[in-house]
């Protein structure tokens, strides 16, 4: 998702509310990796609105524009993978992800 919101950005055409156009998404979904996850999900949760089966995803579609979406999906790796020590603790650090420790504020 973070890709293909990334691979959006500035696309002035569709705004992110796109997501709810099926016709779109079949015609797209092997060009714009967000248009094929999201039409993935909808083929998967067949029978079950959009909005029960992702309500993030569903609240994501009311953002206004690509950036806003390729921006808040950073942060949400980044509060829901990157900064969980039960996640990252399995992540091999090397030249590709180096580990820079920080250091403690005593305020």
């Amino acid at each position: 998702f973070i890709f293909g919101a990334g691979q959006l950005v500035g696309h002035e055409e569709w705004a992110p509310e796109v997501i709810h156009d099926n016709n779109v998404l079949e015609r797209h979904m092997k060009d714009y990796m967000y248009f094929g996850c999201i039409h993935f999900i909808k083929s998967v949760k067949k029978g079950c609105p959009f909005g029960e089966s992702s309500p993030t995803l569903n609240d994501i579609s009311a953002v206004p524009n690509w950036g806003k979406v390729a921006q808040g999906m950073v942060k949400m790796y980044q509060g829901e993978v990157l900064n969980k020590h039960p996640v990252i603790k399995h992540f091999k650090f090397g030249s590709l992800i180096p580990f820079e420790p920080t250091t403690q504020n005593s305020e």
